[in-house]
Parts: structure tokens; C-alpha cells; sequence
């Protein structure tokens, strides 16, 4: 965790935990990340598209690259009991690839989740 904060809000919190900046985070990392969400691309999930779609392995022969995330930002309100009200997620997945060894790409995937109506 790169940082953790909390502030009150009225009856409420609001808790921001900002996560260190991770590579090409699996499933399987026992990292801040994949213990805190699951909303996030690895690149693992890239890399078993290229080869078992028919589609993109037509086209996509090699690739080699790395999904960043920086600063992925996960907020909670929480009430004086420490009950969940709202839990947000947010980070950019910084892409960098080359292609077939010659083409080089780069882009931005964006992520939001909201996460409301918990059951106590």
C-alpha cells in the first residue's frame, strides 16, 4: 500500500488506500492489487487471448509487453460501526506491446467499479 487515509464525513468515513505501482499483476500474486480487487486486467488473461483465440491469433503471431498500473485507488464509506455503505474502485492499466517483433503499441485501459447495498 503506498498510502492510507481516512477523514470523516458527517456520521459516515471515507477511507482511500492508494496502491503501490504494480507490473503485470496475476491472479496468483499475493501483491496489494490482487488482494484488493479483482478489477484489474493481467496480463496473463492478454496473453492467453493471443494464443487460444482464433480471431486475434491470425493476426497477433507474438507479443511481448506489460500492463502498469499506478496509483490504483480503492474508497470506502463506511459507517461508526465499520459497515460497508460504498466501496470504489479505480485505476488505469498503462499498456505498452510489441507485435510480431516489429509493431509497437501503447494504451490506456480504464477501470471503474462501485460496489453499494451491503447486507448486514
Amino acid at each position: 500500500i503506498k498510502s492510507a487515509t481516512a477523514k470523516k464525513d458527517g456520521a459516515n468515513y471515507i477511507v482511500t488506500i492508494v496502491l503501490n505501482e504494480q507490473v503485470n499483476p496475476a491472479y496468483d500474486d499475493a501483491d496489494g492489487l490482487v488482494k484488493m480487487s479483482r478489477e484489474f486486467l493481467a496480463y496473463a488473461d492478454v496473453q492467453k487471448t493471443v494464443k487460444e483465440d482464433p480471431t486475434v491469433s491470425k493476426i497477433v503471431k507474438d507479443l511481448d509487453g506489460e500492463i502498469r498500473y499506478i496509483d490504483y485507488t480503492i474508497t470506502a464509506k463506511m459507517n461508526s460501526k465499520g459497515e460497508f455503505i460504498e466501496i470504489t474502485h479505480y485505476g488505469v492499466g498503462y499498456i505498452k506491446a510489441t507485435i510480431n517483433g516489429s509493431i509497437n503499441a501503447s494504451g490506456e485501459l480504464e477501470f471503474n467499479a462501485k460496489y453499494t447495498d451491503f447486507k448486514y
